[in-house]
């Protein structure tokens, strides 16, 4: 099943709940929320939002991340995170 959206910045392009755990290669186009842990690259020009239990291991390039939202990583944070 796909879904779109019309590609307005508040859009929440998908998310990844807690308990979950993905590992790979991550692109998505406006927003995306990690609340499980993830294991790999993203990339996007858009926002990523890392919640109170997300965890973010590996490599990533976005337009930032959301203030105030924990940001656990072992990469170095990218520019507007707070």
């Amino acid at each position: 099943m796909i879904f779109k959206s019309d590609g307005k910045g508040t859009d929440l392009n998908g998310f990844l709940d807690r308990g979950s755990h993905l590992q790979g290669e991550l692109a998505f186009e406006t927003t995306f929320r990690i609340d499980g842990r993830f294991t790999g690259s993203v990339r996007s020009n858009g926002d990523l939002i890392v919640g109170e239990a997300g965890e973010v291991e590996g490599t990533f390039e976005v337009g930032q991340c959301r203030p105030g939202d924990p940001w656990r990583t072992r990469s170095p944070r990218p520019s507007g995170c707070r």
